[in-house]
């Protein structure tokens, strides 16, 4: 969520900056956006469950943890609703 806010933040300052400043980040191309759906991609695997309740721990780098419980907690895939 914050890499999106802080995308949204800039563009939007960045189309019309209050008068008399300057843009909040020159040359901004959009990259949180990227790092978003990249951290998006990568976290993706977790909700690969018959459930589609995610995986409590997943490896960013590898996807999910081999061995790892397919036990979850649903308070946890409900704070996800709130974020």
């Amino acid at each position: 969520g914050g890499l999106l806010s802080a995308h949204v933040m800039i563009e939007e300052y960045n189309k019309s900056p209050p008068k008399g400043e300057r843009m909040l980040v020159p040359g901004y191309q959009g990259r949180l956006l990227e790092l978003a759906l990249d951290l998006g991609h990568r976290l993706l695997p977790a909700f690969a469950t018959s459930t589609q309740i995610p995986l409590a721990w997943v490896n960013l780098r590898h996807g999910p943890i081999k061995g790892e419980t397919h036990n979850t907690c649903t308070a946890g895939a409900g704070t996800l609703l709130l974020e």
